[in-house]
């Protein structure tokens, strides 16, 4: 007795790992979609970074995205006053330290 091709346990195994995939995939789209739309606007610093670092978490961004992102999402003031720096760093936790020291005052 045969066993026909969509039943067969490799083929199950591979349809799950697929299935768990495309949903891994809609839960980073979501994220990413969070990162997006997510700007400081009334926040203080510490909060905005806050909900950057839980957002950004499973977002799949790499560093340089992770920075533009980082930027955009800043009130003008702070961005632009991040903007004059002489050499900008290249990890997003230094950007974060900047945003929290231009943000105090």
């Amino acid at each position: 007795m045969r066993r026909s091709v969509g039943s067969s346990p490799t083929y199950r195994k591979e349809w799950q790992r697929c299935g768990r995939i495309i949903y891994w995939k809609k839960s980073q789209r979501g994220l990413v979609y969070k990162l997006r739309v997510l700007v400081q606007g009334s926040k203080m610093c510490n909060k905005y970074i806050q909900i950057f670092k839980r957002t950004a978490r499973g977002s799949g961004y790499d560093r340089r995205v992770l920075i533009e992102e980082f930027k955009r999402g800043l009130n003008g003031f702070i961005r632009r006053r991040l903007a004059k720096a002489e050499s900008p760093p290249s990890i997003i936790t230094k950007w974060q330290k900047r945003c929290r020291k231009v943000g105090e005052f």
